[in-house]
């Protein structure tokens, strides 16, 4: 029996009364029960909000009605048992605006059924019954929510981070087709359990200082909600000199590149197949996950030499081999060049660097990205692995290469 509920009871006899006055010849002794019923209300929460009921037998004596009085002493007993935490200002809400906050659920279109559920101490804590009534308007018939849904929406979270969420609308294009996964965004972003607020807020902020154009939509909004993926992806695209290829590009193109889980390994192939030039002149093609085909066709012996066949063989819809086929036969491996030893230091590297492209090593005529050999050491993996790790070469190739680092190297002895 808490205070919320105890008000429920009370305003539901007190409009019983109220009804009995309208019907029939008005009763001095049925305004005098009202009167005595907000009163007792009243005289409770005076005491209450100090901690402790000193005057039980005055506030009982106030009340007729024995089902009443009976809740009321139900109330004295859990209050005593565990006292919570009531504000004067808690107590003025739900003793006269209680009835307001139906008022507001039933005029949105919230069942009867449900309203006994619909409200607790907490929820009329957050919001003054003009505020809560708004914001539920404003939902339901500005974004269009469901009413049920705007509910849920108001109950996890609060007047703040609503007014956040809903000025988002002002700062950023939002394009939900037909409101699709608009109200589970919605509450995602009002959630106070959930930290996609705050990952929203950063990664759009992040975007637009990089000067980036961005949609909110139903496939982007769940990327910018999600954490530093965008951040890192971005920092990686930098440090290819990729980042002014992705200002203006589609919407769907942009965030399938800037939640890639492999972006770095991907530009890596793609620049040590040589195929950086024709990369930055469409880097859409970097959001469609095929970059073993140009792999493929350097083992076929048939390499990408212009813009128009990197073009086609990167969104073609059909290939030489299927992309299933592919990742059955397929792998970007050196054949069998385990025990191979290379004693230099990162800075040995530096005399190996392209004088127009600073991203790559030429080593005996095979490109090698400089981020990729970064990266891997920095992960722990000595300087051969670093270096030859993804590369897709012939064995004249391998020897090429070799043959240069050839002061560096050394033959791991073979254990017996």
């Amino acid at each position: 029996m808490d205070r919320l509920l105890l008000q429920r009871l009370y305003l539901e006899r007190i409009k019983e009364l109220e009804m009995k006055e309208k019907t029939q010849i008005v009763s001095v002794f049925t305004r005098k029960t009202i009167n005595d019923l907000n009163l007792s209300l009243k005289l409770l929460d005076d005491e209450i909000t100090t901690g402790k009921i000193s005057n039980k037998s005055k506030i009982l004596r106030l009340i007729h009605d024995k089902n009443l009085k009976e809740d009321m002493i139900n109330f004295f007993k859990e209050f005593e048992e565990n006292y919570p935490v009531y504000t004067v200002d808690l107590c003025h809400k739900i003793r006269c605006d209680l009835d307001k906050y139906l008022k507001a659920l039933k005029r949105f279109g919230t069942s009867e059924v449900r309203i006994p559920d619909a409200l607790n101490e907490d929820f009329v804590n957050k919001y003054d019954a003009e505020t809560f009534g708004m914001l539920l308007g404003t939902l339901i018939f500005k974004h269009r929510i469901d009413v049920n849904f705007a509910y849920r929406i108001l109950f996890y979270s609060d007047s703040y981070r609503v007014n956040e969420v809903l000025c988002l609308f002002d700062k950023y294009e939002f394009n939900f087709v037909h409101f699709f996964g608009f109200n589970d965004f919605f509450f995602k972003l009002c959630d106070l359990r959930d930290d996609s607020y705050d990952n929203f807020v950063n990664n759009c902020q992040f975007l637009n200082l990089c000067g980036i154009h961005f949609k909110v939509d139903s496939y982007s909004s769940d990327i910018l909600m999600r954490d530093n993926k965008i951040m890192s992806n971005i920092s990686i695209l930098c440090s290819y000199g990729l980042m002014g290829k992705i200002v203006d590009i589609n919407n769907y193109y942009l965030f399938k590149i800037l939640s890639s889980d492999n972006i770095a390994s991907d530009i890596d192939a793609i620049l040590e197949i040589g195929c950086y030039d024709f990369l930055k002149n469409n880097i859409e093609t970097l959001a469609l996950d095929r970059v073993k085909r140009l792999q493929v066709l350097k083992c076929i012996d048939t390499p990408v030499v212009d813009q128009e066949i990197y073009d086609i063989t990167m969104k073609s819809e059909r290939f030489v081999l299927s992309d299933e086929e592919i990742d059955l036969e397929f792998n970007t491996v050196i054949d069998d060049k385990n025990g191979y030893y290379l004693n230099l230091r990162l800075s040995d590297l530096e005399q190996f660097k392209l004088e127009d492209n600073n991203i790559l090593y030429s080593i005996g005529g095979v490109l090698v990205s400089v981020n990729k050999v970064k990266r891997l050491l920095e992960e722990g993996n000595d300087m051969y692995t670093s270096i030859t790790s993804g590369l897709v070469l012939s064995s004249l190739e391998f020897n090429n290469m070799m043959d240069v680092l050839k002061p560096f190297q050394y033959k791991k002895k073979q254990n017996n």
